[in-house]
C-alpha cells in the first residue's frame, strides 16, 4: 500500500435537523445526489426533500390509513428520482376474541404499510401490508421493524419479518419454547398496489436480513435464520422473491457480523467463529477468534466459508464491498472496555485480505466504498485531550493508498453519536448510494441535537 493521498472525497457541515429529542431519521441517497430524508409523525410520518445546499425542504406529510402514528420508517430512491417509503406502527383498534379477553386493549399489534411515487409529487396514503391481527394471534405474531425496499427496474420489493413468541428455558427435559419467526414480502409495480407473499418460516427466528438488487435490477434477498443458517434467493423482473432452495449452515458460528453487497453481485455474509473453549490449541498462531466471510452470487447459494482474519478477543466487525475490493473493519478489546483498537483489511471475494492497517482507539465503525475504488470508514473515538467526551471521525483512502489520518467530523461540536446499526435488522446507519454519495446523522450534546452530514466522492 502507498502512503495516504488527500481525503477521497469530501464532508459537508453539520447541519441541525428538526424534530424533538431522540427522534428517529431515515435516509437515501441516488447517484444523482437527489436526498431524502423520513421520520414519524403523529398521523403518518414526515417526508423531506433534500435541497441542493444541504438543507432539508418543506415536510410533506404520508398518511397511514387509521391515521396512526409510525414508530419506525425506511426509505428508498432510485437513479430516476422514484421515491419508497415503509412505516412501521402500532395498531390501537380492538378486534374482539371470546377466548382471550385479557388480550383485548389498545396497543396490540406492530403493523406494516407502503407509499411509493416520483419525487416531486404528492406521496398517496400508504397501502397497508400486513393484516390486523386477532387479540388471540396479536401479542404472539406482529412486526418490530419497518420493511426493507428496493426498487428495481421496473418493480418493488419490500420484506419484514414477523415475530413469534420469544424463546423460554422451560424445565428439566422440556424443550424451550421457540421464537418461530415469518419472512413475508410485498411486491408489484411501482406506484400501483403491492402483492403480497409469504417467504418462508423460520422455527427459531431470523436475526438478519440483507435485500438489494442484482446486476440487472432483480432483487436479492438473504437472511440469518435460526441461529446458524445462512440462505440466498433471487426474484424477477416482477418484484417476486423466488421459493427458498438450498440452507447453508454454519458450525461455530459465535456472531454475525452482517451482510455486504458488492457492485459484481456478489453478496458477502461476514460472521465470528470462535476456537471452543476448554479445547487446548495446536498452533501457536491460532486465537479465539478468527473474522469469516461467505459469498453469494445473485441470488445463489452461499460458497464454503473463507477466513478473513485472525482476531484475539475481538467486539464487532462490519463489512462493506466495493467495485473492486471488499474492507472488514474490526475492533480488538483494550483493558476490557466498550471501545477497542481499530483495524481494517481490504480484499476481494475470491482473493485474499491484505494485512490489516491499525486505525487507532475507537469503536462503532461504519464503512462504505464508492465506484472509483475510493474507501471511507466511519467511527466514534474520545475526543484528544477530553477523553469525558466522544467525538464522530472519519478515515480514507484511495484505491491502492493506505487509510490517512482521522478527520473529526464535527469538531465543534461534543458527546456525539452514529446510529451503528446493530439494534434493529433492517437498520441503514448510512445511507448509500452505488457510485458513493452518502449521508448520515450524529446526536450530539447527550441527545439534544441531531445533525444531518453528507459525503460526496
Amino acid at each position: 500500500m502507498l502512503p495516504a493521498p488527500a481525503f477521497a472525497g469530501s464532508f459537508s457541515a453539520p447541519v441541525r435537523l428538526p424534530g424533538t429529542q431522540g427522534t428517529e431519521w431515515r435516509f437515501a441517497v441516488n447517484d444523482r445526489s437527489e436526498a431524502v430524508g423520513v421520520r414519524g409523525s403523529e398521523k403518518g410520518a414526515l417526508f423531506y426533500a433534500l435541497e441542493a445546499t444541504g438543507g432539508l425542504g418543506s415536510p410533506i406529510e404520508i398518511g397511514i390509513p387509521g391515521n396512526f402514528a409510525s414508530t419506525k420508517q425506511s426509505v428508498a430512491i432510485d437513479p430516476r428520482g422514484r421515491v419508497a417509503v415503509g412505516l412501521l406502527y402500532r395498531d390501537d383498534t380492538v378486534v374482539p376474541s371470546r377466548e382471550y379477553k385479557e388480550h383485548e386493549g389498545p396497543g396490540c399489534c406492530g403493523r406494516v404499510a407502503l407509499s411509493s411515487w416520483q419525487l416531486g409529487q404528492q406521496p398517496p396514503v400508504a397501502q397497508v401490508l400486513s393484516a390486523q391481527q386477532s387479540a388471540k394471534t396479536g401479542p404472539d405474531h406482529q412486526v418490530f421493524e419497518a420493511p426493507s425496499i428496493v426498487i428495481g427496474a421496473s418493480a418493488i420489493t419490500a420484506l419484514w419479518t414477523r415475530e413469534g413468541p420469544q424463546e423460554v428455558e422451560n424445565g428439566p427435559g422440556e424443550p424451550p419454547e421457540v421464537n418461530e419467526t415469518q419472512l413475508e414480502a410485498a411486491f408489484g409495480r411501482f406506484s400501483e398496489p403491492l402483492h403480497l407473499a409469504w417467504v418462508i418460516t423460520a422455527p427459531r427466528g431470523i436475526s438478519l436480513t440483507h435485500l438489494s438488487l442484482a446486476p440487472n435490477g432483480d432483487p436479492v434477498a438473504s437472511w440469518l435464520q435460526d441461529g446458524d443458517k445462512v440462505l440466498s434467493v433471487s426474484g424477477s423482473r416482477t418484484g417476486a422473491l423466488h421459493r427458498p432452495k438450498g440452507v447453508q449452515r454454519i458450525p461455530r458460528l459465535s456472531e454475525p457480523a452482517g451482510f455486504a453487497k458488492q457492485a459484481g453481485g456478489d453478496t458477502v455474509f461476514a460472521y465470528f467463529w470462535d476456537y471452543p473453549e476448554g479445547r487446548p490449541q495446536t498452533c501457536s498462531r491460532c486465537s479465539r477468534s478468527r473474522l469469516m466471510m461467505m459469498s453469494s452470487r445473485a441470488g445463489g447459494p452461499f460458497g464454503r466459508p473463507r477466513q478473513i482474519s485472525f482476531i484475539n478477543e475481538a467486539i464487532e466487525a462490519t463489512l462493506a464491498g466495493g467495485h473492486h475490493f471488499l474492507m472488514a473493519v474490526w475492533a480488538k478489546s483494550f483493558h476490557f472496555v466498550e471501545e477497542g483498537h481499530l483495524y481494517v483489511q481490504r480484499g476481494s471475494v475470491s482473493g485474499r485480505f491484505g494485512a490489516p492497517q491499525a486505525l487507532g482507539f475507537g469503536s462503532h465503525p461504519q464503512a462504505f466504498a464508492d465506484s472509483h475504488g475510493d474507501a471511507v470508514i466511519i467511527y466514534r473515538r474520545p475526543v484528544i485531550h477530553n477523553q469525558n467526551a466522544d467525538e464522530i471521525v472519519a478515515v480514507t483512502a484511495r484505491s491502492g493508498h493506505r487509510f490517512g489520518p482521522p478527520r473529526p467530523l464535527a469538531p465543534h461540536l461534543k458527546g456525539c453519536e452514529l446510529d451503528n446499526g446493530r439494534e434493529t435488522i433492517n437498520s441503514q446507519p448510512i445511507a448509500t448510494s452505488p457510485t458513493g454519495y452518502a449521508l448520515f446523522y450524529i446526536t450530539c450534546d447527550e441527545g439534544a441535537a441531531q445533525y444531518l452530514i453528507r459525503y460526496t466522492p
